[in-house]
């Protein structure tokens, strides 16, 4: 490039800072012997000898890109702050449209049995999948690949690839066998639209929402699936913002305004330190008690919205301790193109807490996934649990799902179920090891129940580091336990008295 040429485009950025007092950052500071220098003259200064004398060949956008990322990642203590390129800006166009809910693939997961066979595991509304696949088909082929091959066991082919990596138009064959006759479906790739909000009834009385994240379109969904709910007779909701990483704060206060009326959200801080109070604009009150799961991964917009439930006393927390970031930023258009984020608010919660780099404490603590869910579906007063293993990393808890990470276990034609899995759903606790015995005693409603290492009642898989308890001994000793077993899934099901 021309050395005019680097003139014109590093003048237009002086320029721009200039007129946006904010950004300015041509300020004299003085070096280690003392001389007073401008800072702009400097960077000038590296420009011209790079383009003068460097044998190597230079790009000016490069290096602007890359002193506008040294100033934000180095210059300052802002963790979150991002700069993105004229032509990274594309990527995060991209990001959005990702995150807003869109994909472009087949349209339906899978899962493994233990017979390992892979068969549809969910189909997702709006996809082309959605009349043609049915939960519960073992898949044969995909586009005429074997699935059971030699090739896919290896990871030579990707089952994961031919299902998700598509693009718009193509052609994917899928053979599935259904009620022991194969079928041929075609499904030509579309995108669609998967929402942000689904609920469900967990039982006649308690419903279920899983808010995945807050986009454009996510107040509106919010809204129309509690009016869902609420028709089909919800009494009480459990609310889960787990690994919700935020999104659009206006859209949390319109899903926040479903659940309380005219009350503070939160409390603004600038970096002047003046606190504002962010005040809901009317709402409706909930008129049902609430529990609102979170996890490690609830971040953001999600923490504000149950820190509000939770200072307003109107929901009850279940799970772990969430992320703590109570920082908000904003994007600034550059002359050149490119868009620079940084944080400018921190919010406090309505009791004025300063969660950032801390998080929310739950009032009710649970660690696993399936613990959380059973925790909170107990405190929604659910009386009866089922727990449906459907593969080795998915099971769905009255009909809610949870990637819980011990499955059962087939042993001797004997099944057993992780006893950390047990004592939340018996709402039981190990009093002691009986050693002597070999006996593992657990404790439920002041009951003390023994359970046999030698006669197979117990096992200790080492791989795990789970204990593990035979289903055909609970039942036999625990009122309201049953369980049963199929072709791709395993259930058990307690209802306490």
């Amino acid at each position: 490039m021309k050395w005019n040429q680097i003139r014109y485009m590093f003048i237009a950025i002086i320029m721009f800072t200039l007129v946006m007092p904010t950004y300015s950052f041509a300020e004299e500071a003085q070096g280690e012997t003392g001389v007073v220098y401008d800072e702009t003259e400097v960077v000038q200064e590296v420009i011209h000898l790079i383009n003068e004398h460097s044998i190597y060949e230079s790009d000016l956008n490069r290096m602007i890109d890359a002193a506008i990322d040294g100033i934000s990642y180095y210059g300052t203590d802002d963790p979150y702050i991002s700069y993105y390129s004229p032509s990274e800006e594309v990527g995060v166009v991209g990001t959005k449209a990702y995150y807003s809910g869109n994909y472009t693939d087949a349209g339906f997961d899978f899962s493994y049995n233990d017979e390992g066979e892979i068969f549809v595991s969910y189909i997702y509304e709006q996809s082309v999948a959605n009349g043609k696949l049915q939960v519960g088909d073992t898949i044969k082929k995909i586009n005429d690949i074997d699935v059971t091959s030699e090739e896919v066991a290896v990871g030579e082919i990707s089952v994961f690839s031919m299902i998700y990596d598509n693009v718009e138009g193509e052609l994917v064959t899928v053979v599935v066998e259904r009620e022991g006759k194969e079928v041929e479906v075609e499904l030509i790739i579309s995108s669609y639209y998967v929402p942000t909000v689904m609920g469900l009834m967990a039982d006649s009385q308690t419903a279920y929402i899983k808010l995945h994240e807050f986009n454009d379109k996510t107040g509106t969904e919010f809204k129309e699936v509690l009016s869902n709910l609420q028709k089909q007779g919800m009494k009480s909701l459990i609310l889960d913002l787990r690994d919700n990483s935020g999104g659009y704060v206006d859209q949390m206060q319109e899903v926040a305004k479903n659940l309380m009326k005219d009350k503070v959200i939160m409390y603004e801080v600038d970096n002047k330190g003046n606190m504002e109070a962010v005040k809901l604009d009317g709402g409706t009150d909930a008129e049902f008690p609430i529990t609102v799961l979170t996890n490690y991964n609830t971040a953001s917009a999600s923490e504000i919205l149950a820190a509000a439930l939770q200072d307003h006393e109107i929901a009850t927390i279940v799970g772990e301790q969430t992320y703590g970031k109570a920082a908000i930023q904003n994007g600034y258009d550059l002359s050149n193109g490119g868009v620079l984020y940084l944080t400018t608010h921190k919010y406090l919660t309505p009791d004025k807490h300063d969660i950032d780099n801390y998080g929310i404490t739950p009032d009710i603590a649970a660690s696993s996934e399936a613990d959380q869910i059973i925790a909170a579906l107990q405190h929604a007063g659910v009386s009866k649990v089922e727990v449906e293993f459907t593969s080795y990393l998915e099971t769905k808890i009255n009909g809610i799902p949870s990637y819980y990470t011990s499955h059962y276990v087939e042993q001797d034609n004997t099944f057993y179920v992780p006893s950390s899995l047990l004592l939340t759903l018996l709402s039981a606790e190990v009093e002691w090891l009986d050693e002597k015995n070999n006996l593992l005693k657990y404790v439920i409603n002041d009951t003390v129940l023994s359970f046999s290492y030698d006669n197979g009642e117990v096992m200790y898989d080492e791989g795990d580091f789970e204990t593990y308890i035979a289903v055909d001994a609970i039942a036999k000793k625990i009122d309201g336990f049953e369980w049963k077993k199929d072709k791709n899934f395993f259930t058990i099901q307690y209802e306490a008295k």
